[in-house]
């Protein structure tokens, strides 16, 4: 009976990405936004670096960053020049509110609202549910003065 159960529990996680991702989106955005201030902070690797990239985001998004890594080791420059989670060039994140928003169980968008500098942010990121967990497939920012797409950037489609 004990191996029947088991057998159970590990098809239902084979077979769906949604139960293998976890009850909560947001913790995913969650643990981005507490390593990338450590990072900043320490100087450790953050989750866009290489090493990280995979716990954080889909396949499409990671060949995006590593694009983007090529360039700037190639050109010097990259086409992304300010950080997309704090959405500036410099920061001091005060606020800090993350919350779901939409959860089908396949597809999440989960909102990060903080001030930086006192000035009201909001990013929304779009998550899939893999095997392997909930992935970051997307980055917006959805201010009307400015808004931007993380994929569009990193491809130059857009200016910031």
């Amino acid at each position: 009976m004990l191996a029947t159960a088991r057998t159970v529990i590990i098809a239902l996680a084979v077979a769906s990405p949604a139960a293998a991702a976890g009850p909560d989106p947001a913790a995913l955005v969650s643990n981005l936004y507490a390593m990338h201030a450590e990072a900043l902070e320490k100087g450790t690797p953050g989750p866009s670096d290489a090493e990280r990239r995979d716990a954080f985001f889909t396949p499409r998004l990671i060949a995006l960053l590593e694009a983007e890594d090529e360039l700037r080791e190639s050109e010097g420059y990259g086409n992304l020049d300010f950080d997309p989670f704090y959405n500036g060039q410099d920061f001091e994140i005060t606020n800090l509110a993350i919350t779901t928003s939409l959860d089908t169980g396949e597809k999440a968008v989960v909102s990060a609202r903080f001030e930086n500098f006192g000035e009201a942010n909001e990013i929304d990121y779009d998550l899939e549910a893999r095997p392997d967990g909930w992935r970051i497939d997307e980055v917006r920012s959805v201010d009307p003065d400015a808004p931007w797409v993380l994929s569009e950037l990193l491809e130059g489609q857009q200016q910031e």
